[in-house]
């Protein structure tokens, strides 16, 4: 008797025999795409099929190879050759673009790729034009939410005596993919230490100018591993040339090259740079972000119940309040509250509200002080233990709906009473005062250790004190969730955003100190919106208070606070500040990316990802410059349109 079996297998990303990525296929459907069969792959019922476009196509597959004519041979053509890329399925958001074999013309003698170029147009976000050679570079690209195909343009032109070839892979990432890059990280790296060259570096240059090519800026992003707490870049071993970003490098010494004695940094870097927020060279912390020049000194940064069956998931009650939704029963037994109706009545949506020494599993709890609404009369230690609801959890979003607690001592510490969160894979600085509507993101630790929240009261200090904290769980795969090492972040196109504990009142502390919490280094992160490229930051114009982060606020005319004759940058910002990387002011490019001072002047950049850094040192009443009745900052944001 004869058979006959249907055998199915997912059209998954393969390796082939010779190294390269294919899409696992039958022989037959491999043989229908003109792909090269390379390999076996689904227990050998399928091949792994390597997918090959040149000139003029088109590509809808989760890994193809974009060549010249002719290749391996070199291009011999002129003119433009393109590819477009479609998504390969709606779960699609990202492509990285492994430039595995890359040569075009050389820049002109400013930098411009005006012979030759590669260029990508229709992603989410802008992408330099790159020429010359890239052969192990990579860049991502975001697809736009309208599934608009990105285009990949070779344009060639008629210069001689260039030996052009480019073989480009490029690999589509689904929107929860561990590999996804951040929005706005043109090139990352998930490794714990590697690699990082501009494009077109090389060590030779082939005529008067520069292998660097001009008009860039863009991030780099090196993914923070677990338990590593900074990174440290340094130039190439080996190499004198590995860090010649600006000036005459012809007219140093080779033997020059790399050393200290060249090595620029700050205000000086005004054209082409790199940075580094808030870095240390030597275990010294610098007062600059900025580093050009021809050598870089070694550079630290311090990132259900019965036949009915539903799913836990978060809903929202009667009362505003988020719940989960369990059956009545469920509800009960975990002392919930029911708060109307959710599974199209089948469950309830359970309000979960715990309090001292309680402990939580579930996607949203709100922990809150004993007698909530009420104000706390206790002290001592008033703790929570959060752990993961499921093993796809990756983040905890803590939002403070009502704290209040006393606020720091006149240094701008928080010794009296303070919120301590430990466990998590990020760190948290302690958190006192007034910081109502205020938020912070953790990551879980890879071993999935619970998250403790603790808040410690002392009971000699008087004050009112209240708490109601909404303690929310971040799926790995959730859009919402915050990019590694942003402890705030906003989702919008425009909000407003507080240092902790701010408020335009002073502390009421003895000497007058400070609002603003001291020992302090955390970035605000802002999520890009496509076809979004700026983000403009700009004091409260109610509040002449909302940009009063150093120097002795107490002693300046109330009328100029707010304005251009007290705001501070550059060099000058070496206590409290926060980082705008290469920033413009009134439309002129800033040679500093530190602000500080009493005012911050209506300020824009185009670097992405779009980060806040804030920074503040470790104590505020020094014998000289005192920092003195400091609130903090209270700004706007707006993303501008491209």
């Amino acid at each position: 008797f004869s058979f006959f079996n249907v055998i199915r297998f997912k059209n998954n990303q393969c390796d082939g025999t010779g190294g390269q990525k294919g899409i696992c296929y039958s022989r037959k459907e491999c043989a229908s795409l003109g792909g090269i069969a390379s390999g076996n792959c689904a227990r050998n019922w399928g091949t792994c099929c390597v997918i090959q476009k040149t000139c003029g196509t088109t590509a809808n597959l989760n890994c193809t190879y974009f060549v010249n004519a002719g290749f391996p041979g070199v291009f011999s053509g002129d003119g433009r050759c393109n590819i477009g890329v479609s998504k390969c399925n709606s779960g699609i958001c990202q492509l990285r673009i492994d430039f595995l074999d890359f040569v075009l013309a050389q820049p002109n003698g400013e930098g411009y790729c005006t012979t030759d170029q590669f260029e990508i147009t229709g992603s989410a976000y802008d992408v330099p034009n790159i020429c010359g050679e890239n052969s192990g570079q990579h860049v991502y690209v975001d697809f736009v939410d309208n599934n608009t195909p990105i285009q990949l343009s070779v344009r060639v032109g008629s210069t001689t005596g260039v030996s052009r070839r480019w073989n480009i892979r490029i690999c589509q990432i689904g929107c929860d993919s561990s590999e996804r890059a951040p929005a706005g990280a043109l090139m990352y790296y998930r490794e714990l230490r590697g690699t990082v060259k501009s494009f077109n570096y090389g060590s030779t240059v082939t005529a008067i100018g520069t292998r660097q090519i001009a008009n860039l800026n863009y991030a780099v992003v090196v993914r923070p591993g677990i338990g590593y707490c900074s990174i440290q870049w340094s130039q190439q071993t080996g190499d004198p040339y590995s860090f010649t970003v600006s000036g005459d490098t012809d007219a140093v010494a080779v033997t020059d090259l790399g050393t200290s004695d060249i090595a620029e940094n700050g205000a000086i870097c005004t054209k082409d740079f790199i940075v580094i927020p808030n870095p240390q060279q030597n275990q010294i912390p610098l007062n600059t972000d900025r580093f050009c020049g021809n050598a870089l000194i070694q550079t630290t940064f311090f990132p259900f119940f019965g036949l009915i069956r539903f799913k836990n998931v978060q809903c929202t009650g009667t009362n505003g309040q988020y719940g989960t939704c369990f059956s009545r029963q469920q509800c009960s037994n975990l002392a919930g509250i029911s708060s109307g109706s959710c599974a199209r009545n089948w469950g309830t949506c359970c309000v979960i509200q715990r309090t001292c020494g309680s402990s939580t599993n579930l996607n949203c709890t709100y922990f809150t002080n004993p007698g909530f609404p009420g104000m706390y009369t206790g002290s001592g230690q008033c703790n929570i233990m959060v752990s993961k609801c499921n093993s796809n959890i990756c983040q905890l979003r803590i939002d403070f709906l009502a704290f209040t607690l006393s606020g720091p001592n006149p240094t701008g510490f928080c010794v009296n009473d303070y919120l301590a969160v430990t466990g998590g894979a990020s760190l948290v600085p302690r958190i006192c005062g007034e910081n109502a509507d205020e938020h912070v993101y953790v990551d879980f630790s890879a071993d999935s250790t619970p998250i403790q929240l603790s808040i410690r009261i002392n009971p000699a200090v008087s004050a009112n004190r209240i708490w109601n904290i909404k303690l929310t769980q971040i799926e790995c795969t959730n859009p919402q969730r915050a990019p590694t090492g942003c402890l705030m972040y906003y989702t919008g196109t425009e909000g407003t955003v507080k240092s902790f504990n701010y408020s335009p009142s002073v502390s009421a502390a003895s000497p007058i100190g400070t609002r603003q919490i001291a020992n302090t280094n955390y970035g605000v992160c802002v999520q890009m919106v496509a076809g979004y490229c700026s983000i403009e930051w700009t004091q409260n114009p109610s509040d002449p208070y909302s940009f009063t982060v150093s120097g002795n606020t107490g002693g300046v005319d109330p009328s100029l606070l707010g304005t251009a004759y007290v705001a501070e940058s550059g060099a000058v910002c070496t206590t409290d500040f926060i980082v705008i990387p290469n920033p413009y002011q009134n439309s002129t490019s800033l040679n500093t990316d530190r602000f500080c001072g009493n005012a911050l002047v209506q300020t824009t950049t185009f670097s992405k990802p779009f980060v806040l850094t804030v920074v503040t040192d470790n104590t505020e009443l020094r014998p000289i410059n005192a920092d003195i009745a400091n609130r903090g900052f209270c700004l706007n944001y707006e993303q501008l349109p491209c």
